[in-house]
C-alpha cells in the first residue's frame, strides 16, 4: 500500500490523466497549425511579386509563431516600440523560444547558419523558403548597408550601391545563390 493511501495514488492518477490530455490537445493544436501553416504557404506560391510574396511569407510566420507560442501558454510583452519597416534584427538567442518571440511581434524572414539546417526536426522545417541559410552573414562596418544588403536578397532585388565596406561579396553571392 502507498504511503498516501488510495486517495492519493487517485489524485497522481488524475494528475497524469490531465497532463496527458494537456500534451494532446498540444499536439493536435500543432498539427492544425502546422497544415493551416502549409496550405497557406502553397497558396503564396502564386503570389504576383517577389516582395509581396516574402511579405505574406513574413505574415504567415509572425501568425504561426503566435500559434505555437499560445499552445504552449507563452504570452509575449514587448516594451518599447517595435520596427513598421524593414529592420534588421540580430539575436544571440538563448533557448528555442527566442525565434518564435521575435516572429510574433514582427513579421519576418529569418537568417540562420547552415549548420541550423541540419538540426533534427528544426533543420527540416526549416527548409522552406522562410529560412535562408548561409556560412556566415555579410559583414560590414555599415548597420545601414547591411540592411540595405539582405533586403534586397530577400526581396530579389538587384543590389545597387556602396558595398566597398563589405568583407566578403561572397557570403551575398552565396545568399542569393540559395534563393534560386
Amino acid at each position: 500500500m502507498s504511503a498516501g493511501g488510495p486517495g492519493a495514488a487517485a489524485e497522481a492518477e488524475e494528475a497524469v490523466r490531465t497532463r496527458l490530455a494537456r500534451a494532446g490537445r498540444r499536439v493536435a493544436g500543432l498539427g492544425v497549425a502546422t497544415v493551416e501553416t502549409a496550405g497557406r504557404l502553397r497558396a503564396l506560391a502564386a503570389a504576383a511579386s517577389a516582395s509581396e510574396g516574402a511579405r505574406e511569407r513574413a505574415r504567415v510566420l509572425r501568425d504561426a509563431s503566435r500559434r505555437v507560442l499560445e499552445l504552449h501558454g507563452v504570452e509575449v510583452e514587448a516594451e518599447g516600440p517595435l520596427p513598421l519597416g524593414a529592420a534588421l534584427l540580430a539575436s544571440n538567442h538563448l533557448s528555442w523560444l527566442d525565434p518564435l518571440v521575435v516572429a510574433s511581434l514582427v513579421p519576418c524572414a529569418p537568417v540562420s547558419k547552415v549548420d541550423v539546417s541540419r538540426w533534427p526536426v528544426i533543420g527540416a522545417i526549416a527548409r522552406p523558403d522562410d529560412i535562408r541559410f548561409a556560412a556566415a552573414l555579410p559583414k560590414t562596418r555599415s548597420g545601414k548597408i547591411m540592411r540595405r544588403l539582405l533586403k534586397d536578397v530577400a526581396s530579389g532585388a538587384v543590389t545597387q550601391g556602396d558595398t566597398s565596406t563589405l568583407e566578403d561579396l561572397n557570403v551575398l553571392a552565396q545568399l542569393r545563390a540559395d534563393e534560386e
